[in-house]
């Protein structure tokens, strides 16, 4: 019995092998048979594609070996933009780079989901956190989440950004100064990896790591250790890994590495809980939180009081489970993508020492070592640059997607099997996993130029015609909204509902970081750039250095002080100076920009100089042409013009006035008036707004003592004088006559009323010689209220003209000057030709030729003012402090003409008072809305050159 007894725990040791051993053959086998099948049935062997080069892991290996180096857009060449690939166990992985299925895929939640092996991957790492969660779960969590990375509370965040990048460069300052060579190398990674793991425990938990400041000796954080462990446990991204993401039984196998990942994500939780805690505490007893504790703006606290939003019903509330697994989730998505970035971004620029340079001096344009959200924003190279090394660098390089129903893909190419046949789009199954190549797309020749893998932001070419191209940046242009990524139409930031919720976090840290740091510091790359290459982890694409392999992902940099001491013009109360604006300055006090241009010493060269004395012809035929056009088809017998082209024409040009005072007067008015080249007594107040001002009150002054006094007249003889009466024929271009002397003609109908020469006052004496006694000094008057109008309109036309002549006699960039200077002053003479031609049935023959006259002056101001301009061309600094003065004056004034002008009679009078506008109808009124709009548009828009 003993014996039978002693024996029962072998059997039933052998009976347990046994079964599992036969259970693993049946799943073996029943995979082995799947995956045949899967194979042998699957539309998608039709694909064109590479071979697989092994039996179990498909092309998993290469792509892994490859580490996104240019395997996929190697394959791309050969299979075109839809093609597929093995994936390891069998089966076949698609991959898409065709932007109107990427499209499809993420736009239309309801067939397509990440994938469960993507989940499970993230999940060992991040846990049911946001990155990880299914659709149906993501819906109710962003719902929570989105005020908490709206942009008002970003811009509360941004000085925890600055705080700690300015930690990080005192340390680099402080290793170079310390330096005999005033240079120090350092691990760009590691410390920026740092530097953002601070930056999200304040800015997402209050909880201040101090990772930046610890030290070998020091304890180590515990939420920042136990994330180390964690991250260090997780990220590998080889074959095993692969895996173990399609087996998720394999990661639950008692390994080291599952216990380590349970132990830091049980410690994470546990930190989690203990700042939760404090959060909710403080809500349920002051009902918010206090600016003084914090937590008015850490991204916990904030998501702890809209999840307690009364708003929101119980039933879409997020429990404490589920607001602790956002823990990991910020660390994560807070911390490695953007220090990945920001590494990128520094190799760049080691790459690129002019862009570095140019950086610089764009970054000490700003008179403060603390900018605001909107100050970083207002910087168009930092942007640039931010947008170039997301672009070029993406931090994640791919995504996938599974179809959780059948679907039929739509496609923008077609594409061709292996039989030749064209395909318009394709049959996507249930269960199949789809691949988008996040970095490949973003580096796409076809969307972004031959040169898509060069970090640089001139366009060699535009193969696509969904391009539009305004200006030679990169940055600067038109994509189509058929790439959906939610930032500057890159793949980045991914898209659709599962686009990145943080991505205005992370663009704000990014550029808070590299304003701090470049604008301190040199930066050079630590080892020869051919050292340098990637290697990807479970998340994030990291650089690494391929001779030293055994110390992991790294940058190597020298880092050097550069000395600058900020000029006194940047400093203003109301604008801040671009450096390249300052850099005209001359100074004496700040070294650094002694080598500038000084202000009373520039040389203008000769460039263009055969051009520039043809562009006084060329704009004297245009701005003539422009101006007499409406004249002469107004007087002309045979020219008969339809109505509605003088009306595109009037209203075309009010709009080019108006913009033109605000875009091209008052603008370039406010730069001249607060120059660097003028002594500090003109940057301490905003002289050019106050000269606008003037002007705006003083032609204000002019025309309502000119109303006054014809009134008066008017009374005097008899006659009435509405202010806002407009008659058709001239719109309104004056304020017309009532004449009451006779008040019984109002009555005659039109055709049978006698013929009155206007001119004279007396009645033609072969229609009823009756005779209106009506003096010629009411003519006169009401004549001279007409013209008032105008002749303030041209007298600010007539300062700008000279003013942008002798602008374009001197500028260096002649060429996209001249061509907007040409459409300007051609349509600008359109808009002031059509008010003098309304002036066609109310002069005195003996005054017809005034409308020409006035267009002769107009046609000519321009060309005098570039004639003026060549002739002390080797003189006349236009930085200079004389000429900043002259030029910002007269701007400043020209631009309060034309602003009330353009506001007053051209369209107070025009849309308000105008009985001819009032009583027309909906039709006309928006003809007329529409070409003003128009024309102010274009002028505005042109204001991006010139």
């Amino acid at each position: 019995m003993d014996a039978v007894l002693a024996l029962a725990p072998r059997r039933l040791v052998a009976r347990t092998l046994c079964t599992l051993a036969v259970s693993t053959a049946v799943y073996a086998g029943y995979a082995l048979a799947a995956a045949l099948y899967r194979h042998f049935t699957s539309h998608l062997r039709l694909l064109p594609g590479p071979a697989s080069t092994h039996w179990f892991w498909g092309n998993s290996r290469e792509r892994i070996a490859d580490q996104d180096r240019g395997l996929l857009d190697e394959w791309a060449k050969l299979y075109g933009r839809v093609y597929r690939t093995r994936r390891m166990m069998g089966g076949y992985n698609l991959v898409i780079t065709d932007t109107k299925a990427i499209h499809h895929f993420l736009t239309q939640t309801g067939v397509y989901q990440k994938s469960k092996m993507m989940r499970t991957m993230l999940g060992r790492i991040v846990g049911p956190g946001a990155v990880a969660l299914s659709l149906v779960s993501l819906q109710g969590l962003r719902k929570i989440m989105n005020p908490a990375f709206g942009l008002p509370q970003v811009r509360e965040l941004t000085e925890i950004f600055i705080q700690k990048s300015i930690q990080l460069r005192d340390v680099w300052l402080a290793a170079a100064t310390a330096s005999p060579e005033n240079a120090a190398p350092v691990e760009a990674l590691s410390a920026l990896s740092k530097t953002t793991l601070d930056i999200i425990g304040l800015a997402g938990f209050n909880h201040d790591i101090n990772a930046l400041a610890a030290d070998a000796h020091s304890q180590p954080d515990e939420l920042a250790d136990a994330f180390e462990k964690l991250f260090e446990a997780e990220t590998g991204f080889d074959l095993l890994g692969l895996f173990i993401s399609r087996v998720p039984l394999m990661s639950r196998l008692p390994t080291k590495q599952y216990r380590t990942t349970k132990a830091a994500q049980a410690r994470m939780i546990a930190s989690g809980r203990r700042l939760l805690a404090e959060s909710k505490r403080e809500v349920q007893q002051n009902g918010s939180f206090t600016s003084g504790t914090g937590r008015a703006r850490d991204l916990l606290a904030l998501l702890v009081k809209a999840n307690m939003d009364k708003d929101i019903p119980e039933s879409q509330r997020l429990s404490d489970e589920d607001v602790l697994a956002q823990v990991p989730t910020f660390l994560v998505a807070g911390h490695e993508t953007t220090s990945t970035a920001v590494t990128w971004a520094l190799f760049a620029l080691t790459q690129h020492k002019s862009v570095q340079d140019r950086l610089r001096e764009e970054v000490r344009g700003v008179a403060t070592d603390f900018p605001t959200l909107d100050e970083l924003n207002s910087l168009p190279y930092l942007d640039c640059i931010v947008k170039e090394t997301l672009r070029l660098h993406p931090p994640v390089t791919q995504t996938s997607r599974v179809a959780v129903v059948d679907d039929v893909l739509p496609l923008e190419e077609p594409f061709t099997d292996i039989h030749g046949i064209a395909h318009s789009s394709l049959l996507i199954k249930q269960g199949q996993i789809v691949l988008i190549p996040i970095a490949m797309l973003n580096r796409d020749k076809s969307i972004w130029g031959e040169d898509a893998l060069e970090f640089k932001f001139v366009f060699t070419s535009m193969a696509q015609p969904r391009f539009t191209l305004r200006r030679p940046e990169r940055w600067d242009s038109s994509i189509s909204n058929s790439i959906p990524g939610i930032y500057s139409h890159m793949l980045t930031f991914i898209g659709g509902p599962r686009n990145c919720i943080g991505y205005r976090f992370a663009l704000a840290e990014m550029k808070a970081l590299l304003f701090t740091l470049v604008r301190s510091l040199e930066f050079e790359l630590g080892v020869p750039a051919e050292q340098l290459s990637q290697k990807g982890t479970a998340i994030v694409m990291r650089p690494i250095v391929l001779s030293e392999p055994e110390k992991g992902n790294q940058l190597p940099l020298i880092v050097r002080p550069v000395s600058w001491t900020p000029h006194p013009c940047l400093v203003h109360k109301t604008r801040v100076w671009s450096a390249s604006k300052c850099s005209r300055a001359r100074t004496t006090e700040n070294p650094v920009m002694s080598d500038s241009i000084e202000c009373g010493n520039v040389d203008n060269g000769s460039t263009f100089m055969g051009l520039r004395i043809a562009s006084v012809f060329i704009i004297l035929v245009c701005s003539t042409a422009g101006t007499m056009f409406p004249i002469a088809a107004q007087r002309s017998t045979w020219l008969r013009v339809p109505k509605p082209v003088f009306e595109f024409a009037k209203y075309f040009g009010s709009g080019v006035i108006i913009a033109t005072a605000f875009i091209h007067l008052l603008s370039p008015g406010m730069d001249e008036l607060s120059s660097p080249c003028l002594s500090p007594a003109w940057l301490d107040y905003p002289y050019a707004l106050a000269f606008c001002l003037l002007s705006i009150m003083s032609i204000f002054l002019v025309e309502l003592i000119a109303f006054r006094w014809g009134t008066a007249k008017l009374k005097r003889i008899g006659a009435s004088h509405d202010p806002h009466g407009h008659r058709s024929d001239y719109s309104h271009a004056a304020h017309g006559p009532e004449t009451s002397a006779v008040p019984a003609q109002a009555a005659v109908p039109l055709a049978l009323a006698p013929k009155v020469d206007s001119y004279s006052g007396r009645s033609d004496p072969e229609s009823g010689k009756a005779e209106l006694k009506v003096g010629l000094s009411n003519i006169d008057d009401s004549v001279a209220a007409r013209i008032l109008g105008i002749a303030i309109l041209e007298f600010g036309v007539l300062l700008h003209s000279i003013l942008i002549g002798l602008t374009l006699a001197v500028d260096p960039n002649f060429k996209i000057l001249f061509v907007v200077i040409i459409f300007h002053q051609t349509f600008e003479g359109l808009g002031l030709g059509s008010r003098l031609a309304s002036l066609h049935d109310t002069l005195p023959p003996t005054y017809h030729l005034v409308p020409y006259l006035a267009a002769a002056v107009y046609g000519i101001s321009t060309p005098i003012g570039i004639a003026v301009g060549l002739g002390v061309r080797s003189t006349y600094n236009p930085g200079g402090t004389t000429a900043s003065i002259v030029s910002g004056i007269l701007d400043s004034l020209s631009s309060g003409v034309l602003i009330y002008t353009g506001l007053v009679e051209l369209l107070a009078h025009e849309f308000l008072f105008n009985k001819e506008m009032i009583n027309s109808s909906n039709g006309k009124l928006a003809y007329a809305i529409c070409c003003m709009l128009l024309g102010c548009g274009i002028m505005a828009l042109l204001g991006r050159w010139a």
